[in-house]
Order: C-alpha cells, then sequence, then structure tokens
C-alpha cells in the first residue's frame, strides 16, 4: 500500500487540465480466481447478468427497489474492492431520490460530492458495514478511517486501480482511448457503462465517461480534509478531448456542485 502514498512524480498542465501522478509503481500482480459472498451478496460468474459479462472475480450486490446488481472488483492485494462501472442511476435510485435519466444505466450525474458521500453511507448500512462518513452538515463530515464501510476513494487509490496491469498506460493509449472510453470524438451524449473495454481487473470506464469524485483536496491530495472546497476529481468525462481523458488528468470542484458530467465510483477497504 505504500505505493498509495509515494512522492508526486509529475505535474504539468494540458489544455487546461492538470495532469499528475500520484503514485509511482504499476502493478504486476495477478487477478485472484476466488470468489466471495456475504450477506446481500450473490458470488456468481457473471454469466447469467448480459449487463456485466466479465467473468473475473467480483461480488455481486443485490440492491433493493433496483433492476441492476452492482459489481464489486476485489484488487489482487485484497486490500480493497471496488465498483467495477461508475455508479448508475439504477444504484443510486435504489437508496436516494435522484432526478430520471433516459436509460438507468447511465452514470448518475447531477450528484455533488456531499450526494456521493451520502450514497456511500447508505450503501454501508444496507450491507451492515459501519459507516465509512459522520455527515454533520453540508460544512462538516469527519470519518472514521477505521471504518470498512464504502467511500470514495482518493487519487492514489483511484490512479493505483486505473494504470493496474498498465491499464491506460500504455505507449499507444490514446491512439487506443476509443476502445476504452467515451470522450467527444465518439459520442455527442451520455452512455450506458460498461460499453467499452475493461483494465486488466475488471473496472469499466475509468477514462472517458463522467469524472468522478475523489475524497482527498486537489491542492493537498496527500492529506485527509473532508471539509476542503476544492475537491479532485478523476478519469475526464464523454463532452471532453482525449487529453481530459488522459489517466493522470485532473480537475476539482466545490463538493456542493453538480454537474452532468461528474459521476463517482465507490471503494472499501477489506
Amino acid at each position: 500500500m505504500a505505493r498509495f502514498f509515494s512522492h508526486l512524480q509529475r505535474s504539468f498542465t494540458r489544455f487546461g487540465y492538470s495532469v499528475r501522478s500520484l503514485i509511482s509503481a504499476n502493478s504486476n500482480d495477478e487477478m485472484p480466481s476466488e470468489q466471495r459472498s456475504s450477506r446481500g451478496q450473490q458470488s456468481s460468474s457473471l454469466t447469467t447478468d448480459s449487463y456485466y459479462q466479465y467473468e473475473l472475480v467480483s461480488n455481486i450486490l443485490n440492491l433493493p427497489r433496483s433492476t441492476g446488481h452492482l459489481c464489486m472488483i476485489t484488487c489482487p492485494s485484497n486490500k480493497l474492492i471496488f465498483s467495477a462501472t461508475p455508479i448508475t442511476f439504477a444504484h443510486f435510485s435504489a437508496f436516494l431520490p435522484i432526478h430520471t435519466s433516459d436509460d438507468p444505466n447511465f452514470p448518475v450525474f447531477g450528484v455533488s460530492w456531499f450526494d456521493a458521500v451520502l450514497f456511500c453511507n447508505q450503501l454501508s448500512s444496507y450491507m451492515n458495514l459501519p459507516p465509512y462518513y459522520h455527515i454533520v452538515n453540508q460544512e462538516l463530515v469527519r470519518c472514521d478511517q477505521t471504518s470498512k464501510g464504502f467511500r470514495l476513494p482518493s487519487e492514489q487509490e483511484w490512479e493505483y486501480i486505473a494504470t493496474s496491469n498498465n491499464a491506460y498506460t500504455m505507449n499507444d493509449f490514446h491512439e487506443r482511448l476509443d476502445d476504452y472510453a467515451w470522450f467527444d470524438s465518439n459520442t455527442k451524449r451520455c452512455m450506458p457503462v460498461a460499453q467499452k473495454k475493461p483494465t486488466p481487473w475488471g473496472a469499466f470506464d475509468l477514462c472517458g465517461l463522467v469524472w468522478e469524485w475523489c475524497d482527498n483536496d486537489y491542492f493537498n491530495p496527500q492529506e485527509i480534509n473532508l471539509n476542503s472546497k476544492s475537491r479532485a476529481m478523476r478519469g475526464g468525462s464523454w463532452i471532453d478531448s482525449q487529453f481530459a481523458c488522459y489517466v493522470h488528468a485532473r480537475q476539482f470542484d466545490s463538493p456542493e456542485a453538480r454537474s452532468p458530467y461528474v459521476g463517482f465510483r465507490v471503494i472499501r477497504s477489506v
């Protein structure tokens, strides 16, 4: 896990976006072969659900009042579990009210950082996990770092997942970006999740589609400051150019902001 907290490698600005590597090493770990199950989960090879045909290790969370399942991937290190896709409208509406979309499998957008945090707590409660966040009000959020509940990834964790087994970091990635991401050259609207190629660990849409909220402050990414007014985002969106979808591209906004180009995925420690 030390790779999460290595010194900043490089920093430069391209087309208005800060582009910075926050980790120093890519993982060469092998994919684990075991599948797990627990309350509210079913072990599955994913062959019965055409929406997820990825057959690597995964947990399928059956959500209340939802036609979709939340597919979770276990890192080979077994230290993290993360959602295979951005949270969708189907996932989000299982717990919290949200405006309608053209497709329940679109990534949820128009949600603030606070909305994302609240969803994490709701999902934790449903799974009988202690909540990671303690939301005092819209100005004050605390966290329990010992909790195994769901949360947003730090930028270091997000980048660790995105660069697993050299995913999204190959020399010709921008020539192959169309295989992995939705961006301004291949779509003029939002698209459903999991339509492009996944990373070797089974993560979809880390680049393009929607920017993803992260837990840390943009200007001090190594510090935990849940009351920052400059909340970091990663990954780019469908309206952005290929340069904003570069794996090290960063952006920020206030935690109250709601944008049609920003969503999130969840993660938890194990």
